[in-house]
């Protein structure tokens, strides 16, 4: 498990994965990301609302944007779909599909599988 969160540590780093709109993510990633903006956006709502908070969330904000177009660019969509999450109940439904629905068997047009990626987690 140790090697596994260093790998996968190196690889946002190698990647620059926290605000990388290019490539794909699996769905472990995914909601990994996820999780990360959350707590972001929940830590800048909790300190309150100066500057430096709304920094905050805007910064988790674009980390989730991020995540969310690799994932669409997993499942073989545009990062364009994104604009369905403002959408009520529409975007519901399309972040459940973000979460359930399995990437590209092998490479498309946005990169190779990253499910099978020799240095991934």
């Amino acid at each position: 498990m140790k090697q596994a969160l260093v790998r996968f540590w190196d690889r946002i780093r190698r990647e620059n994965l926290l605000f990388n709109f290019h490539g794909r993510a699996t769905r472990r990633e995914f909601l990994l990301f996820t999780t990360l903006a959350l707590a972001t956006i929940g830590l800048a709502a909790a300190v309150g609302t100066d500057i430096f908070s709304i920094v905050v969330a805007l910064l988790g904000l674009f980390i989730f944007l991020a995540a969310s177009a690799r994932r669409l660019h997993d499942t073989g969509f545009s990062a364009w779909s994104l604009l369905l999450l403002a959408i009520p109940y529409i975007g519901i439904g399309m972040y459940l599909f973000f979460v359930f629905t399995a990437g590209e068997k092998g490479p498309n047009r946005y990169g190779p599988n990253p499910r099978f990626k020799p240095d991934t987690y």
